[in-house]
C-alpha cells in the first residue's frame, strides 16, 4: 500500500488490484515478478484465461463462467492470464475495478517461444495436444505449424487477433516486452504510477505520488525482476531470437500470415524485413 494525500489533504491508503494480461509467451513472468512488489496473488496459482484450452484456441469461455473466475473484491491483489478482448470483457474488468497491464511482444519471438513450448517435455508447460506437434519431423515444421495452425489449433495471427483489441483500450497500461527488458527502471515507474493512479481513480481521488514512495518501490521491483528462478514457464526471455530460428521459408510464411501487424505494433516500418 501507499499512503497519499486525498482531495481534502487527509491521508488515505490505496492499494491496487491488477490483472497482468497478455498473449501466450509474451513475457508475463517478468511483469509478474515486478507486480509482486505492489500486490499479492489472489489465489495460490493465479493463472486464469478467458479461453478454453488455456488460450491455444479462439473459443471463449462462457461469460458467466469468466465473471465468476475474475470476481475479486479484495484490494492489494493480482491475477494473471491470457484474456482476450471483447467490449463486454473490457467493461467487466473496468467494473470489477481492475487495473490492467497488457504486455505484448514481437510476434516473431512469440512464434519461436510457442514452438518450443508445444514440444517441451516439462509438465508445467501446458498444451492439450503436444504429441500432435512432436510428431512433426523438424523444428522448422513446428514453427510453421504454430504460425499457420495445426489440426484444430488455430495459427498465431488468428489467435493474436483475439487479444489485439486491448491495444486500443485507453485506460489500460500497454507495455512492450522489449521495452520492459531494455528500460526496466522506466517501466517499473510506469507500472507504479499507473497501478496506484488507477486505484486512486476508483476511490474518486486525484493523486500525485510522492517521489520517495515511488523510488523505493521501483528499487524493489528492479531487484525482484532478476528472480528468473521463480517461474515454471520461464525459458530464455530473450529478444530477437527469431533471427536465429526463422529460415527463409518460415519468414515468407510469417509475412503471408501476419499482414501489417508488425508495423501496427511498432516493430517494423514496412514489410521488407
Amino acid at each position: 500500500m501507499i499512503v497519499i494525500a486525498n482531495n481534502n489533504g487527509e491521508e488515505t491508503r490505496i492499494a491496487p488490484k491488477i490483472l497482468i494480461n497478455g498473449f501466450p509467451k509474451s513475457g508475463l513472468h517478468l511483469t509478474e515478478l515486478m507486480v509482486t512488489c505492489m500486490a499479492r496473488p489472489f489465489v495460490e496459482k493465479p493463472w486464469i484465461s478467458t479461453f478454453k484450452d488455456s488460450a491455444w484456441n479462439t473459443e471463449f469461455q462462457d461469460i458467466e463462467f469468466i465473471k465468476q473466475r475474475f470476481w475479486c473484491p479484495i484490494e492489494d491483489t493480482y491475477v494473471k492470464g491470457h484474456c482476450g478482448y471483447t467490449p463486454e470483457l473490457e467493461k467487466m474488468f473496468y467494473d470489477f475495478k481492475y487495473g490492467i497491464i497488457f504486455v505484448h511482444r514481437d510476434l516473431r519471438d512469440v512464434a519461436v517461444s510457442q514452438a518450443h513450448h508445444v514440444v517441451s517435455d516439462k509438465e508445467e508447460l501446458i498444451h492439450p495436444d503436444k504429441d500432435l506437434y512432436k510428431a512433426l519431423p523438424t523444428h522448422e515444421d513446428v514453427l510453421k505449424a504454430v504460425i499457420t495452425g495445426l489440426d484444430k489449433y488455430p495459427g498465431l495471427i488468428e489467435r493474436w487477433e483475439q487479444f489485439a483489441g486491448w491495444l486500443d483500450a485507453r485506460w489500460v497500461l500497454k507495455l512492450r516486452f522489449e521495452d520492459i527488458k531494455d528500460n526496466l527502471k522506466n517501466t517499473a515507474e510506469l507500472m507504479v504510477r499507473y497501478a496506484y493512479g488507477r486505484a486512486a481513480q476508483i476511490k474518486g481521488l486525484k493523486v500525485s505520488l510522492d517521489g520517495r514512495g515511488v523510488d523505493w518501490m521501483v528499487d524493489a521491483m528492479l531487484k525482484m525482476s532478476k528472480r528468473t528462478d521463480l517461474s515454471a514457464t520461464f525459458r530464455k526471455g530473450t529478444t530477437q531470437q527469431w533471427r536465429k530460428e526463422f529460415t527463409p521459408e518460415v519468414t515468407k510464411l510469417f509475412k503471408e500470415r501476419a499482414g501489417d501487424w508488425l508495423i501496427k505494433m511498432g516493430y517494423e516500418k514496412d514489410n521488407d524485413w
